[in-house]
């Protein structure tokens, strides 16, 4: 196995992404912090979603524990920043970054326009004269939403949705684990340093418009190098990517945010509801409704007592089911006639979204 399929699987065992292909690019991004300084730009990461716990954080430590030098900040100063890159040539890892959307001073916004490109510099007076401060690093970017218009052209966006990773998380393990890709790493872009210059001179990404192509032009060089199999796929995935970036950009302020919040939950409680059901009525053709949550708030280790406070009725759960178009509806059985769910419907559902026995 490559050191890059090792840094995959990695990702993904801890990351849930509603597109896998996406841990193609980010892989061949990590590698690319360990070199970053040969190419003439290297792109931005985003790594973004509508709601919160959608494993943003945890992706952002994945890469801290694999990527070069990394270092966390958080509302840092433009002036900090300088001295940060200067010194350390770091892989800078910035966590809630809503606020570059509208609050960022014009410093800093200077500061990350020109930041990923090679030997841009900010002029800065001090008592010496002034100096010119160096700005070109790998940055990455975690918020809700997007980041602004000039930031997000410079990037590749990473947008999570919440899901279940293949493996729980456990920090000293996975930074163990981390830490050992991340030697391999160093070591094997340091061996191949000249190939991946040859290639970057080489590589025009031609497919794509003149700043998605700058941006890209890095991560196709690396993955000529180590990749080679996956390259027409990281056509196809690039293309895709930077296509996205056409669409509105979505600002998110507290009532926007609190209703996709709401709708995220209700899925992940109805998708829980229905594992429940079908749990249920293992060994039953059918169960009343009332009966239904009778037994779902039974369930010790289910949410149903206390669910939005007073715990689930009857019509809370049509609400929970109905969003994955399991409906209550009328059965006979014999001269009992009720309203409730049959185990055909529920299991007819579960495997139509894929949703598993509790």
């Amino acid at each position: 196995m490559t050191v890059i399929q090792k840094l995959r699987n990695f990702i993904t065992s801890y990351s849930h992404f509603a597109d896998e292909n996406l841990v193609i690019p980010l892989s061949l991004w990590i590698l690319g912090t360990y070199c970053y300084e040969i190419f003439d730009s290297f792109p931005y990461l985003v790594i973004t979603a509508h709601v919160k716990r959608a494993g943003k954080t945890r992706l952002s430590e994945l890469i801290g524990f694999t990527c070069s030098m990394p270092f966390n900040v958080a509302g840092a100063t433009a002036a900090s920043l300088f001295r940060i890159i200067q010194d350390n040539k770091p892989t800078i890892m910035w966590d809630e970054a809503e606020t570059l959307s509208s609050e960022a001073s014009s410093l800093t916004r200077a500061f990350l326009n020109v930041g990923y490109r090679k030997g841009q510099t900010i002029p800065r007076a001090t008592g010496q004269g002034v100096i010119q401060w160096p700005t070109y690093c790998p940055k990455v970017f975690v918020l809700i939403g997007d980041v602004y218009d000039t930031l997000r052209d410079r990037s590749i966006i990473c947008e999570m949705q919440r899901g279940e990773p293949k493996k729980r998380f456990a920090y000293e393990t996975a930074k163990e684990d981390g830490d050992e890709i991340a030697q391999e790493l160093k070591q094997v872009v340091a061996a191949n340093i000249e190939a991946i210059q040859s290639a970057y001179a080489e590589c025009e990404c031609d497919f794509l418009t003149d700043r998605d192509a700058e941006v890209w032009r890095p991560i196709f060089a690396l993955a000529s190098v180590f990749d080679r199999d996956m390259y027409r796929q990281l056509s196809r995935i690039a293309v895709d990517m930077a296509t996205e970036k056409t669409a509105d950009v979505k600002r998110y302020g507290y009532v926007n945010q609190e209703e996709q919040e709401r709708i995220v939950r209700r899925e992940e409680y109805g998708r829980r509801a229905i594992s429940d059901l079908l749990f249920l009525t293992k060994k039953v053709k059918s169960i009343e409704s009332k009966n239904a949550v009778t037994a779902l708030r039974e369930i010790d280790i289910a949410p149903w007592r206390k669910y939005e406070g007073n715990g689930l009725d009857m019509n809370k759960l049509a609400d929970l089911v109905g969003i994955f178009e399991l409906r209550p509806k009328v059965i006979r059985q014999g001269t009992n006639v009720f309203r409730g769910y049959t185990q055909k419907d529920i299991s007819t559902c579960a495997k139509k979204y894929k949703i598993g026995e509790n």
